[in-house]
């Protein structure tokens, strides 16, 4: 059996993780009784990883596909100078009832806690005037990511697309909300596989 420590500085056949945290190995009969808290096992025989809570031993497993992606299959006018968060009438995937089509239709919900990437993509219809502006909001009220942009010419569309880590709570849920000032209102296109989307994948406990 080998201890390993890892991120830090190897003697022999130990090796410490960070300051606290150990790795040992062996076979799963091999595996000593629970009782360090953080310590970490790797069952050679079996090739899973366990962790000791101090009392006992549970397996460290990769996290179920939590994600979804929606988009909207219709163009939607924004309002001069106004915050619009975008509608999703359609899914291409939603692994865990993170999106509903009828209810709350802007919104992607976190079903557990968390870190999660959110990433979302936008096509203005050309315009010369303004800005264009896309960020995704938590809760109805803090931006978490953020983008601007001015538009190149009238008869070229304003494409944005934005990405972000961030941690939520269970229940907790973002919005891809849009503004512009040409002067009046402008329309988001639906484009190809592109315009507008909207995605949230979980990344565990990280």
């Amino acid at each position: 059996m080998r201890d390993r420590f890892v991120g830090g500085r190897q003697s022999g056949s130990d090796f410490r993780v960070g300051i606290r945290s150990r790795i040992e190995s062996g076979t799963l009969a091999q595996r000593p009784a629970a009782g360090v808290a953080d310590r970490v096992y790797f069952a050679t025989d079996t090739g899973t990883l366990y962790r000791d809570s101090g009392s006992a031993w549970s397996a460290i497993t990769a996290p179920a596909d939590v994600s979804v992606r929606v988009y909207n299959d219709a163009i939607q006018s924004i309002p001069d100078a106004t915050d619009t968060a975008l509608a999703f009438n359609q899914e291409r995937f939603d692994t865990s009832a993170l999106h509903d089509v009828s209810t709350n239709s802007s919104r992607l919900t976190a079903p557990n806690a968390g870190k999660y990437v959110i990433s979302g993509n936008v096509r203005f219809a050309g315009n010369a005037t303004g800005f264009r502006q896309v960020y995704i909001r938590l809760n109805g009220g803090v931006s978490i990511a953020f983008i601007r942009h001015l538009p190149v010419a009238a008869g070229t569309d304003t494409v944005l697309a934005l990405s972000t880590l961030y941690e939520l709570a269970v229940n907790d849920y973002v919005e891809l909300v849009v503004n512009q000032s040409s002067g009046g209102a402008l329309n988001v296109n639906s484009s190809g596989n592109h315009s507008p989307e909207f995605m949230m994948v979980y990344q565990g406990r990280i």
